[in-house]
């Protein structure tokens, strides 16, 4: 097991099942959160609160609310890997545990969500986990997911049952390739056996344990009957740092658990498709971003892992005056749904005289009208709205600039897009085989010590 101190621990936890929650400034969250576990939790198991170095007052809050909770305060923020990591540390080291229930902060426990997942690891002795079916919060009848399969070309996640209706708790569970540590009940004998979470600080870590642990042998569960609601969004805007952890981890993740048909060329498919992330974001003049994927892309061929210093994410600036006089304005950001819904936001709120559409190619039923005053268009965007936009205004790293000629610009941008995956597919050979070398058998030392 990984040895790690814990001086910050109010009290050891103690309990059959020990239910572990990762808390960064998620005051907003808590009351909820915890009462709600606290309420599904039997007498013999206990919580422990993994306070990640908030600033938004939720240590003292927990203080204040809840003195005889278990919390272990890191003192600096580890991500949700490093924050699971230190409370499951200090659960394995009581003698009663034989589970770890790993829980998002951000959610509510539904009643009767812990006896399905203990009764579905008591009937399938070779199960490393269980978990839940994560509805939205705000529309608890719409799933999120309920577990993962990897598509067996190319690695790609593909969640269970994402945006549709919520399954019957009659529905049996079902075996996944992967389970979200959204609420994630685990047998402490396996975490002793394979290990803890790698050290991805965030994302991708849940993924590597569970293919860690299927490679061993072990089998995991998505039990619908276990509910779960999650204040989850997949509309946020463009971030720097979540960008970062994506590109970096699932580079390293590729390398180490090729798909079962796509084998190695999933990896090389990747790095031409993050080097070309790279050419483009440069050579269109994309900084912040550039520099970002260049930073993912040579730390995974170093490996080095864990936090990482970033160049803070572009701030939205004020919208261009002439859009406050506009009589409509479209928003054409093909691939960046939570940068247009953001735009959308603010041109509602600053101008709410002014309607704005989102040019959605997705939905043909809602289609763009045949001319507009203004548009805010990406990098990407569409010749219909280069055409018939009387002003168009590129949205770049949080800033605005108007194009004179949407149309050509639209041609260079695609010949450029064009050209940097003709360059990438040469540059991925060399780092394609660094990778390979680098972490051929050494899955272990991504555990942190």
């Amino acid at each position: 097991m990984p040895a790690m101190t814990t001086p910050n621990l109010t009290r050891p936890p103690d309990g059959e099942v020990i239910a572990i929650m990762v808390v960064w400034n998620g005051l907003l969250f808590l009351p909820e959160g915890v009462a709600s576990v606290l309420r599904e939790l039997r007498p013999q198991d206990d919580l422990l609160i993994v306070e990640n170095g908030s600033t938004d007052g939720s240590a003292e809050w927990l203080h204040q609310h809840y003195p005889d909770i278990a919390v272990l305060q890191t003192g600096h923020n580890l991500g949700g890997a490093g924050g699971f990591n230190a409370g499951m540390t200090a659960a394995l080291r009581c003698p009663r545990c034989r589970y770890v229930w790993l829980l998002d902060n951000d959610i509510i426990v539904e009643s009767g969500a812990l006896p399905p997942l203990l009764n579905q690891l008591a009937h399938q002795p070779n199960a490393a986990a269980a978990g839940s079916q994560i509805c939205l919060y705000q529309q608890p009848d719409t799933v999120q997911e309920i577990g993962a399969l990897l598509s067996p070309w190319l690695g790609a996640l593909q969640q269970r049952g994402a945006g549709g209706p919520r399954q019957s708790p009659e529905q049996p569970p079902a075996p996944v390739d992967y389970l979200a540590a959204c609420s994630l009940l685990i047998r402490a004998d396996v975490l002793r056996a394979i290990g803890l979470f790698p050290d991805f600080f965030i994302y991708y870590d849940d993924v590597e344990w569970s293919q860690r642990a299927g490679r061993a042998g072990w089998t995991l569960w998505a039990v619908p009957a276990s509910v779960i609601r999650h204040h989850f969004s997949g509309l946020k805007p463009a971030a720097a740092w979540r960008e970062y952890y994506r590109k970096r981890n699932r580079t390293v993740f590729l390398t180490l658990y090729p798909p079962r048909y796509g084998h190695q060329w999933a990896l090389f498919v990747y790095l031409i498709h993050l080097h070309r992330l790279i050419l483009h974001t440069h050579w269109c003049g994309h900084t912040v971003f550039h520099q970002t994927y260049a930073a993912a892309l040579q730390d995974a061929l170093n490996g080095q892992l864990g936090a990482r210093a970033l160049l803070p994410s572009p701030q939205l600036t004020c919208l261009p005056d002439l859009l406050q006089t506009c009589a409509m304005v479209w928003i054409d950001l093909p691939g960046q749904p939570g940068d247009a819904q953001l735009l959308a936001r603010l041109l509602q709120s600053s101008t709410p005289a002014i309607p704005c559409q989102i040019i959605d190619a997705a939905q043909p039923q809602n289609p763009a009208p045949a001319a507009c005053p203004a548009a805010i268009v990406g990098e990407n965007y569409r010749l219909h709205t280069a055409r018939r936009a009387a002003r168009v205004y590129r949205y770049r790293d949080g800033h605005f600039t108007p194009l004179r000629h949407p149309v050509r610009d639209l041609i260079i941008t695609q010949m450029l897009n064009g050209l940097a995956l003709l360059v990438a597919m040469f540059r991925a050979i060399p780092d394609f085989q660094r990778l390979r070398t680098r972490y051929r058998q050494r899955q272990k030392p991504l555990i942190p010590d």
